[in-house]
């Protein structure tokens, strides 16, 4: 890997790290979100700065080059952030229909108890 491509990987990593950082400090990103965001940052940094590992996994693993292995990985990590993030909006979905119901029963329940004591 070139130095140019270092030096911009790194950078890259850097910038993300701190655009996380900021989005937290604006209350736009919930902190344990932006952990995990910000370990994906840190682990692309410490691929840049140390590409002999990224070289040498895919030579183990049998990759014909370093660049495919990382697409896989990072397409693979990814993959595991969406499902989770299906999973939270699934459970938040379940939560949004429920309290509905309740705040339903709850509105009838006053109105009868309005018409009864009239």
């Amino acid at each position: 890997m070139n130095i140019e491509l270092r030096i911009l990987l790194i950078a890259a990593s850097v910038l993300t790290m701190v655009f996380f950082l900021w989005q937290i400090r604006a209350h736009r990103l919930q902190i344990q979100y932006a952990i995990s965001w910000s370990l994906f940052s840190l682990f692309l940094l410490l691929l840049s700065i140390f590409p002999s590992v990224v070289s040498f996994t895919s030579e183990l693993l049998g990759f014909q080059s370093p660049a495919g292995f990382i697409y896989v990985l990072v397409i693979f990590i990814l993959l595991i952030k969406q499902f989770t993030a299906t999973i939270k909006l699934s459970e938040m979905d379940r939560k949004i229909v429920e309290l509905t119901q309740y705040n339903a029963i709850r509105e009838n329940q006053n109105s009868s108890k309005k018409t009864n004591g009239n």
